[in-house]
């Protein structure tokens, strides 16, 4: 399978057999890591990272990466330092430049690195080099990128900030800066976010909450009292005072010093919950 002129921006592009391709592809390669199984296939290619920390999660994956895939690693640090054995560390931009078979970008965007990859700096690297940037698109002038393209110095741009300029020219492989960014999982996402708050609102469930924990109550209810409260002792045994024993169904959960509680009651007091130590808000559904 080859990615030559196409793009990630829609899973439809794509069969289910190369999805399942590339998904499999990926779990031998890790299987292989594990295993500790060679798996060079890039022996003999040159890989030029631009970073601009000498130690980040990023930095030390994709230099172990590399390395594993059979590459000699050249990273630009102007420390001169690398954390991860057999990969060279340097100094000097050009050097990086004139080293790479693939050229990856990992800094931020300023007044320094702005348009760093333009028509000069390319002019050093080698005839058909391939270059992926996952950091800002503002790293790379769009024009030079795409007038290298054309006349194949560059063999390839990777990114997941393509300018509409690049999108759908040869070489160009675009990608979501996000996978949620993709149609298929934005519309899924909405559906997700909207059924979790008519969960909510509707029954008083709580999914994938950022502050309160998760909590499914019985589907089938009459009459409903949820309350958010302070997770501290003895305030959970206040609430449950404060139902005067009229419980059908109780249930509770705590996150961060935050409860949550869900009581299934005929005839909820909801002031006089309202009144025990630590509550924070009471809804009757």
């Amino acid at each position: 399978m080859t990615f030559k002129n196409r793009d990630f921006l829609k899973l439809l592009d794509f069969t289910p057999e190369e999805i399942e391709y590339l998904i499999d592809f990926a779990a031998n390669l890790k299987a292989k890591k594990k295993s500790g199984i060679p798996h060079k296939l890039c022996d003999g290619k040159n890989v030029a990272l631009i970073f601009e920390k000498t130690s980040t999660r990023t930095r030390c994956s994709f230099e172990v990466a590399a390395r594993d895939l059979g590459m000699r690693v050249v990273c630009f640090d102007r420390k001169g330092e690398s954390e991860i054995r057999d990969v060279e560390a340097v100094g000097d931009i050009d050097a990086v430049f004139s080293a790479s078979d693939y050229l990856s970008l990992h800094i931020p965007c300023n007044d320094s690195t702005r348009n760093i990859i333009n028509a000069e700096s390319i002019g050093k690297m080698k005839d058909g080099v391939r270059i992926l940037n996952f950091a800002r698109g503002e790293l790379v002038n769009s024009d030079d990128i795409l007038a290298s393209l054309a006349d194949g110095k560059v063999a390839a741009y990777a990114t997941d900030f393509p300018t509409d300029a690049q999108l759908g020219v040869p070489g160009v492989i675009a990608i979501p800066h996000l996978g949620a960014s993709t149609p298929e999982s934005e519309d899924n996402c909405a559906v997700m976010a909207a059924d979790e708050l008519i969960g909510y609102i509707e029954r008083g469930e709580v999914k994938n909450s950022v502050n309160l924990p998760a909590l499914i109550p019985p589907a089938e209810f009459e009459k409903r009292v949820c309350v958010i409260y302070r997770d501290g002792e003895g305030v959970r045994e206040g609430i449950v005072a404060a139902l005067d024993g009229n419980i059908v169904s109780l249930c509770s959960a705590a996150k961060k010093g935050i409860g949550y509680l869900v009581c299934d009651t005929p005839d909820p007091d909801a002031e006089k919950i309202s009144a025990a130590n630590g509550v924070i808000r009471v809804r009757v559904i």
